[in-house]
């Protein structure tokens, strides 16, 4: 039987709170097959915030770039009225439409031997956020399928 906590490292990316520019958490993708990141956007005003994915060469993020190639995204503008998600064009960035009040969930697949620059050592992956407000609040989460099942995981936010 499949137990998620067993097989899905887990990180809070982002605690929930008010957008502007915002940088969630870098996580290390070293010891992973795939990753998905989760971003909720509790949508109060009509601003278009674009979530953008990073790449870096290590934890601190000091040398950073935009992802090399455009990954797998599944969204839903209005997560109170409905649970599906709809397939979107496949990307680097994703921006929130402006319909208000909205609660907003956006899904990235990230497969790290595809979206970034490993001949570079570049494997470590975070998000940025951009042209909203103060009134939209912004949650992210990693969910990340390791390459090694122990009975504890690795921890992916140091080097």
């Amino acid at each position: 039987m499949f137990c998620l906590v067993e097989n899905i490292k887990h990180v809070v990316g982002l605690a929930p709170q008010a957008d502007g520019s915002l940088t969630s958490q870098v996580v290390s993708l070293k010891n992973v097959n795939r990753a998905w990141i989760k971003a909720i956007m509790n949508q109060n005003a009509a601003d278009q915030c674009t979530l953008t994915l990073r790449q870096a060469t290590d934890i601190a993020a000091g040398t950073n770039k935009a992802i090399s190639n455009n990954v797998p995204i599944w969204y839903n503008n209005d997560a109170a009225a409905a649970d599906a998600l709809t397939k979107g064009t496949d990307a680097k960035t994703y921006q929130f439409s402006a319909t208000q009040p909205k609660l907003k969930i956006v899904w990235f697949q990230i497969d790290p031997a595809l979206a970034l620059d490993v001949a570079n050592d570049y494997d470590c992956i975070y998000v940025t956020s951009g042209g909203s407000s103060g009134s939209n609040l912004l949650a992210l989460d990693f969910y990340l399928d390791m390459k090694y099942r122990e009975d504890v995981l690795p921890s992916v936010i140091t080097d």
